[in-house]
């Protein structure tokens, strides 16, 4: 019992580092436009006119830029809740189906039934994982394409 425990403290701890790294390399958004707003008062000479300007129109770019990726999030939540929806009526239509072939079907012939069922969500789940493979070797020889073409 104690290892248990002390293994999940462990992996809580792992994973607590992991996010606490991840943070770190994150970018300060904030850092990042007050290093490009030096820059850009440095290299162009800005007045301070210029800068005040130049400081709001980044503010404003900044703050659509969060708007836009609370919308993304927000739609993102929707669509994976609507797919749950419609995932639990699939499961739910299915299982109104197989009960309605119990009823018409001899025991075993629902026996053979479901593991024709079996058989063929097998094979459904092997060719979903071969499409998923193509698909991301698809990408990858895109990639590769791209930066060759960038060297």
């Amino acid at each position: 019992m104690a290892v248990a425990i002390s293994s999940s403290t462990f992996i809580t701890s792992a994973q607590q580092q992991e996010l606490t790294e991840r943070r770190q390399r994150t970018f300060d958004a904030e850092k990042i436009k007050e290093n490009r707003l030096e820059k850009l008062k440095t290299e162009l000479n800005l007045t301070e006119q210029q800068e005040a300007e130049v400081k709001a129109l980044m503010d404003e770019r900044q703050k659509e830029m969060e708007k836009n990726k609370t919308e993304r999030e927000a739609a993102m939540k929707a669509m994976r809740e609507r797919h749950e929806e419609q995932v639990q009526a699939a499961q739910e239509r299915q299982k109104a189906h197989d009960a309605k072939m119990k009823n018409i079907l001899t025991p075993e012939q629902y026996v053979k039934y479901e593991q024709l069922n079996n058989e063929q969500r097998a094979e459904m789940k092997e060719k979903m994982k071969e499409r998923r493979k193509d698909r991301m070797d698809g990408r990858k020889n895109k990639m590769d394409k791209a930066n060759a073409i960038q060297e």
